[in-house]
Order: structure tokens, then sequence, then C-alpha cells
């Protein structure tokens, strides 16, 4: 179905029993993909993945390949005493040595045995933090290391370290170093001695660098086009006419721009376009590698959001011969760029604008509409059944994404799942459907999706003033006895909280047994739960450890289907999804799905007494072999999701979120064009 691949893909690898692999992987992911912790800061949305087993390495990159990708290799002396460690990363060298264009190995050299590792990896030009003394500087020079080399990777030079026909290339990260010579030279000289002495980059710094006989206002124009302009806003920046000049050049080239703000006493009259960038704060005692890692990360966002609008654009088939592609934030100079252009829509990256600021826009250029790439799929599919930008306000849709056991075979760890509940849930936010939650809320204490539903759901209303209700959280008993007041007060114009009339008795038959009592509830919630959506989308799945009759994914998926339910199964994350998805696809029986179970006798104790009770009622008992030939009897075309066959086989494979969204949003679409004819 999806021909174009993703841009780029990370892989963060590390033997298991490194003990800051976690927390370093979990920086990595928040500085390149996003803060879990803040979905409305949507980052650089660059893929990210972890592998911590060898054996996981190649079928994780066949799923997740994208047209570059990126391995990073945290090597420590766990990973060098490992003899499969040792192999894998062998086999790795030889796939990414024998297409440069598309693979990158960067290994890092996390103790002083890292180059131990093998004779194959020893010839690659480590990145070196084995020396530094603590944590907190290794984990800031990877991040500034690796940010360089994807950045080059991205522009497709040649690293220094390999062998091209012709000179070396130099790095294509090139810093345009624009100061007043009266107050900002200073910092200005030190930041480029920096660069030049501590760095990899290139620096443009001043008339200097320009050579004699070359003409000064093209040379300034051609060094900015090429480079990223770092600005140091001085007291007298604003008021110089070369400065003020040069930021108009890389407004007018779409360059990327980064703000040093050293102002001390101020400025008569701020220069008003040099807003809508990245600002840093910088006091007298400058930390350089963070001041460079952030403009790193701003020139990296840049190459990779313009990558990714074309893909995004590719795959939902938007034309993008009439769109206008920014790569900042609209504003009034940027309109006066293209505010006699053709095109209709002007795409630039999320979060999307605010309504005054698209209503200020549209009154100087008229009917041009202004998206993101959140909202490119629901223009996509508004233009395809000729809908309005909410195409389905009226659907409820189901959303069980929880964790599971074996989530680490396949690249994940708990902030992917987080990542994933963010941007499912922003995406059907944007297209106007309800969300609907069973159970606890929050999904994890350590992780306030309250928070982010409340953020996203009212960015994301297309007023912003009364904010409609877009969220539904069934709760059963008792757990609606222990819900926060401050959650219910913070949700209550967003969300709705169904309180589930609890069940302690079945025809007359007092329930006693505190396990059958929550199982007993737990499936009321989910039965009426599945009567108030129109579809359900399911991801992971615990496969021990639950409460209910069932493992609660299967259980809702099981309701789904004998209700004709739209069902979406999305089984890369593993666990009881993924399972469904190898049983209707024929790679396991049912015996087989229930021996992956691995129930225990604590459970099966629990089913003989809970078929007990429940027996001459109409309640039905626990039978998995039941269910399983139930569901598999019905097949892929059961689904009933508006997909086809290839289709719901690629969404039980896929592990990009945005492919995911895609193919659920065009099977939601079609459900819709069927219910339109």
């Amino acid at each position: 179905m999806l021909h174009d691949a993703p841009p780029l893909s990370i892989y963060v690898l590390w033997n298991e029993n490194y003990p800051d692999g976690s927390d370093i992987s979990n920086e990595i992911y928040k500085q390149l993909t996003r803060d879990v912790e803040d979905p409305l800061n949507r980052g650089i949305g660059i893929p990210v993945y972890f592998i911590t087993e060898s054996d996981d390495i190649f079928e994780v990159y066949e799923v997740s390949k994208s047209q570059k990708n990126v391995f990073i290799l945290l090597v420590d002396d766990n990973m060098v005493v490992d003899k499969e460690w040792k192999d894998s990363v062998n086999k790795l060298v030889e796939k990414c040595t024998q297409n440069k264009e598309s693979n990158l190995l960067l290994a890092i050299a996390i103790t002083d045995n890292a180059y131990n590792l093998s004779e194959e990896i020893s010839r690659i030009n480590y990145i070196r933090v084995n020396k530094l003394e603590t944590y907190k500087k290794k984990e800031e020079r990877i991040i500034f290391s690796i940010t360089h080399e994807l950045c080059r990777f991205l522009y497709g030079v040649n690293r220094a370290s390999e062998e091209v026909d012709g000179p070396a290339s130099h790095s294509p990260v090139k810093l345009f170093i624009s100061h007043a010579k009266e107050d900002g030279l200073d910092v200005a000289k030190e930041i480029n001695q920096y660069i030049q002495n501590d760095t990899p980059l290139d620096a443009f710094f001043d008339a200097n660098d320009i050579t004699a006989g070359y003409d000064f206002e093209s040379e300034i124009k051609d060094n900015i086009d090429n480079s990223v302009l770092l600005v140091i806003h001085s007291d007298k920046y604003s008021s110089r006419e070369w400065c003020r000049k040069e930021i108009l050049i890389a407004k007018k080239y779409n360059r990327p721009i980064v703000i040093l703000n050293t102002l001390k006493s101020g400025e008569d009259r701020s220069f008003p376009y040099m807003a809508n960038v990245r600002t840093i704060r910088i006091s007298e005692n400058i930390n350089y590698e963070k001041v460079i890692t952030k403009t790193l990360l701003e020139t990296l966002r840049f190459v990779y959001q313009s990558k990714y609008i074309s893909y995004i654009s590719n795959v939902f088939k938007l034309d993008m011969n009439n769109k206008t592609v920014l790569s900042y934030p609209p504003e009034l100079l940027s309109l006066a760029y293209i505010s006699n252009e053709q095109e209709i829509d002007v795409v630039y990256p999320d979060p999307p604008l605010s309504d005054e600021e698209i209503d200020l826009f549209t009154s100087f250029v008229g009917e041009k509409r202004f998206i993101t790439p959140a909202l490119i799929p629901a223009l996509a599919l508004r233009e395809k059944i000729g809908s309005d930008e909410r195409i389905l306000m009226s659907h409820k849709i189901g959303i069980s994404i929880s964790n599971n056991e074996d989530i680490k075979k396949y690249g994940f760890e708990y902030i992917h799942l987080q990542d994933s509940m963010n941007e499912v849930a922003r995406y059907l936010l944007v297209i106007g459907c309800e969300l609907v939650y069973g159970g606890d809320i929050h999904y994890k204490h350590d992780y306030n999706f309250v928070n982010s539903l409340f953020d996203l759901a009212s960015t994301h209303n297309k007023e912003n003033k009364e904010i409609p209700q877009k969220i539904t959280n069934f709760v059963a008993y008792p757990l609606y006895e222990k819900i926060d007041v401050s959650d219910r007060a913070k949700l209550v114009k967003v969300a709705t909280f169904r309180e589930i009339k609890s069940v302690l008795s079945i025809n007359g038959k007092k329930v006693t047994d505190q396990r059958i009592i929550v199982a007993l509830n737990l499936s009321n919630m989910r039965n009426q739960m599945n009567e108030y959506i129109d579809a359900r989308i399911i991801m992971g799945g615990k496969c021990r450890g639950f409460s209910g009759v069932y493992p609660g994914i299967l259980e809702e998926a099981s309701l789904a289907l004998r209700s004709s339910k739209p069902l979406f199964i999305i089984g890369a994350f593993g666990g009881i999804s993924k399972l469904l998805a190898d049983l209707l696809t024929d790679q396991i029986s049912e015996k087989e799905f229930i021996e992956k179970l691995k129930l225990g006798e604590e459970y099966e104790s629990f089913k003989s007494e809970y078929n007990e009770f429940v027996e001459n009622t109409d309640i039905e008992s626990i039978d998995y072999c039941r269910v399983l030939c139930e569901i598999k009897g019905r097949g892929v075309e059961g689904l009933n999701n508006g997909l086809s066959k290839e289709e719901n086989e690629k969404l039980f494979v896929t592990n990009n979120i945005i492919e995911v969204v895609t193919i659920i949003l065009k099977g939601l679409c079609e459900i819709r064009r069927k219910g339109m004819e």
C-alpha cells in the first residue's frame, strides 16, 4: 500500500546489562523524537528504536528500515565480552559498509575497553566519551556528536574518515556567526574559537573569511544560503544595518536561525524579524557545547522536517504542487514572500498556530490554508471524500493500548508506548473523533496521560474557546472510587467519566471472592463500552498478570468482532495484539496462542472457581478455545474495518506510528464513505 519509506530511522543498541543504557537511550529519544511529557512540543520526530538483545537487530531493522538508517552502538564492557553481540556487530558493520548511502554505524566508546569489541568495528572512528568523568558529560557529548553526524548523513556528505574520490567533503553544518562588532565581538570570537578547536564544524566568522577580490554582499548571501545563522543578539545588534540584512537574507532563503540572547541593558527598538526562531538565553559563563548542541538540533529539525513533510504528503497522496512548504511557522515576513504565489496551502512544522495568528494571516493573504503535518491526513481524507475538516466528528473510537512483557523484543520500551498513545490520540482528535478509554486514564502513575489528553484535546479544538467533550473514560467498580478529584476537575471540559454500576451478585447469588468481583466488573465495563463505541483500536496487551476473565485486549477484541464493530490491530508492539495478528494470518494455532499466554496455576485455579460460580447463569464461562476459534473463523476480512487484507496485514507488522495512523485513517474514511452512499 505504502511505497514511500520514511526519511530516517535510528536504532540505539546496547547490552541489557549496561546500567545507563536505558537512561541514555531515553535522552536520545527525547531530543530526536519527542518529549512524551510535553505532547504540544512536537520535537524533531525521528523514529528511534531500542535494541538490547543482539538477536533482535536485523528483525527490527527489516520492519523499521527507512531511506536512511543510523545504528548508534553504546559499547561498554558487557558488550565487549558477549560473543553474540560481537558476531551481530560484525554483520552490522558489513551491512553498513555495503550500503554507505543508506546505512551508518556510530560506535560510542563508553568504557576504555570498548575498542576491543572486534577488528571490524575498530576501523570505525569511535565517538569517545570513555574519558569523561561524569554521566552527565557523557550524555551531553553523545547528543552533540550523534546530532552532528545525523546532519552530515541527511545532507549526504561523507565522514572525514571515509575514503572518497577526490578531496574529502567538508562538514555540511556551517555556522554563520552574525554579530555586532561594538558589543558582540568577544562572544562571537569565543564561539568561533570553540568551533575551530573543539568541534568538527565549520564557521563563517566575518569579512576576514571572504577571499580578496570577491564581492562582499554576494559572498555574505552565498554563505548564509549554505549555513545556519547563529546570531549573537547584543544591545547594539538590531541597530546595525548588516546585522539586520543577515537576518532578512536567512529568512528569505528559509535557513535555520538560532538566536543567542546576550542582552544586558536592552534595546531602543527590537528588530521584529528576529522572532519566530529558536532562542537561547546565555549568561557570562557560557556552556559552548550546549549552545552548539542546541544549534545542531535546530539544524537537524530543519532538514528532517523538510524530508518528513515530503514523506507524509506522499504517504497520503497529497498533491504538493499547490503547496508552499516552510521550515518555520509562518509569520508576516514569510507571508510577504508568498503572498503573490498561486499555492493554496502553506505547510509548516507542528504544533499548529493559534486561531488568532491564523486570522491575522488570512486577513493579509486571503483564502490560503495553513496546515501542519498533523493536519495533512485530515486534509487529504477530506479532499478524498468531499467532506469538511472534521470528517469523523461523530465517531467514537475505543482505544486499547497497554504494556506487555515482550515489548523490548520489537525495538520498544515504555517510552515508545507513551509516545504512541499521544500520537494516536493527536491524529484522531484532529479529525474530530471522540476517544474512549477503559480503566485508569493515567495508564501508569509515573506518566500522567491525563495531562497529555487535556493538552491535546484543548489544542486540537477548532475554536480554542469552549472545549467540546472529546474524551470518555469508562471506569469499573471499584476503580472509580480511587479517581483523584483533581483529575476530574482538570478534565471537566474535555472528558466524561462513566462510572459503571458495580456487579456484586449474579441471579441473586452474592459474589464474595474479590478476584471474581473484579473480573465481573471489568467485563461489565467492557460490554458497556463496546456498545458505546463505533470502532476499536488495539495495541500491545498483557499476556499474564491481568485482572479480568481474559487478557483485557483479548476480551475487548472479541466483543468488537462479535458485534461487528470495526477492529484495527496494531501488532508491532507484541503482546496480545501480535498474537491475534499471528492467529488471523495462520502463523500460530489456537493451541499455540494459549501456550504463549503461560497462564499459570494461580489463573487456572481462578478459572475453575469462576466457571463454577457462573454455571447456570447468563454469563459465559471462560473458554479460550471457543473465543479464539470464533476470532479465527472470522478471518482478516471479518475485522470489518474498511481495509483490504493487504492493508490489514501491513497494519499487523508496521512499527512506524505515522504509517499506523495512515492505515487506520484510511479504514475509518472508507467506513465513512460507505456510510454516505
